[in-house]
């Protein structure tokens, strides 16, 4: 059961959502929802049902880091007429401030189905091969798909600046890893000259997700291949789609790889019957006609990038600003996941994870 979030009154929040046409019935109560580690997501329950509120961290101004109004740009584009792709959540309000929770935060449509997430217990359809073999399929098909929208369309074309968008990532991260260093990590720096080396030409401008995996969807109970909605869009950007699909394939840990790599799996990408990385970069391409000859790279930039994510995580704890000893073993995710970029680089191809 959810956990009651004591952070605003309920009752002034269901207050500033009736204001603008939402639905929302007497005794409301707000309470925490989903796993996420960034922007916060709760369900506001009431007499008239159960909607999802997101608003980025309490505490936390960085606009450009948690911009909920570009969250829910996107999913009022994605469920407009002439869209092609509709698997997300329906956008209900969103709520400027000032607002109770001191902090712009959106509402929208609960979306019931099954979360596929890593651990012990999982769907016991995920030991049907045949099952989970369709459940990959209809993921990297509506990855696909989602990659497929026609931006000007939806309204989204001036979401971003495509042009540039490669370089400016290596860039970007870069000097993120530099800022968040605690030590020298000699496989972080060849991976880096590596990305700098022989970076792509930008090449395929789509919409991004940016992380797109198991547990960011909802599944049909009834049909678990059938995708009813993506969730958590706070990464959402225009971008070569080669960037997103590196990153898809980043987060696809299979059975075969090493029992540490295996550990920082986000949903059951290792259960028998998965499409394997090298199917999924095949399916996409078939589907989308992009040529995916410089996947390696794509690859190693998307754990370059989880390196770096891992890395500030790390320093949050090496700085004395958290005990949880869960960002003390970040370091660790970080050398594994660099020296397997790595050695991705090195054989110029997506090799086992170690």
């Amino acid at each position: 059961m959810a956990t009651p979030v004591d952070l605003v009154d309920a009752h002034a929040v269901a207050l500033s959502l009736r204001a603008l046409g939402v639905s929302v019935g007497e005794n409301p109560v707000i309470a925490a929802h989903g796993h996420g580690h960034s922007n916060v997501t709760m369900v506001l329950a009431s007499a008239a049902g159960r909607i999802v509120l997101r608003a980025g961290p309490a505490g936390v101004h960085i606009p450009s880091a948690h911009d909920m109004s570009r969250e829910y740009r996107v999913l009022t584009c994605l469920t407009g007429p002439a869209s092609t792709f509709r698997a997300v959540p329906t956008p209900l309000a969103f709520v400027p401030e000032p607002n109770p929770f001191g902090r712009p935060f959106y509402a929208m449509s609960l979306v019931e189905g099954i979360v596929l997430r890593n651990g012990k217990e999982q769907p016991a359809f995920t030991h049907d091969k045949e099952l989970m073999a369709r459940v990959s399929a209809s993921l990297i098909d509506g990855f696909a798909s989602l990659h497929g929208v026609d931006l000007d369309a939806v309204g989204l074309r001036d979401f971003g600046k495509p042009a540039g968008y490669i370089a400016r990532q290596v860039s970007g991260w870069s000097r993120r890893f530099e800022s968040s260093a605690t030590e020298p990590i000699a496989t972080m720096s060849e991976l880096r000259t590596f990305l700098e080396t022989d970076t792509p030409a930008d090449a395929y401008p789509a919409l991004l997700h940016g992380d797109f995996k198991y547990d960011n969807l909802v599944l049909d109970e009834r049909d678990p291949s059938r995708l009813l909605a993506v969730l958590d869009w706070e990464m959402a950007a225009l971008g070569d789609a080669r960037m997103d699909l590196g990153t898809l394939v980043a987060y696809w840990i299979e059975a075969g790889d090493g029992a540490a790599t295996r550990k920082l799996a986000f949903g059951p990408t290792w259960a028998p019957g998965n499409l394997t990385r090298n199917e999924l970069i095949a399916r996409y391409a078939e589907k989308t006609g992009t040529d995916v000859s410089r996947m390696a790279w794509f690859h190693c930039f998307a754990l370059y990038k989880l390196c770096v994510v891992a890395q500030q995580l790390y320093a949050r704890f090496a700085e004395g600003k958290s005990e949880d000893p869960r960002l003390g073993a970040m370091l660790g995710a970080v050398k594994l996941l660099s020296h397997w970029g790595v050695q991705c680089a090195r054989a110029g191809q997506i090799v086992t994870a170690p």
